[in-house]
C-alpha cells in the first residue's frame, strides 16, 4: 500500500508515461493482484 501511494505522488508530481509506469508496476508489485491494483490506480 505505501508503495502504491508513492508512486501515486510520484506520478502527480513527474507524470510518466504508460510504458514506463508498466515497466514500474511489474518491477514494483510482486503478486498478480498487486499488479492489477496498480495498473488500476495509474493506468486507470
Amino acid at each position: 500500500a505505501d508503495q502504491l501511494a508513492s508512486l501515486e505522488e510520484r506520478q502527480k508530481e513527474e507524470p510518466a508515461d504508460a510504458d514506463k509506469l508498466t515497466d514500474i508496476i511489474e518491477k514494483s508489485f510482486m503478486t498478480d493482484s498487486g499488479r492489477r491494483i496498480g495498473e488500476k490506480k495509474l493506468l486507470g
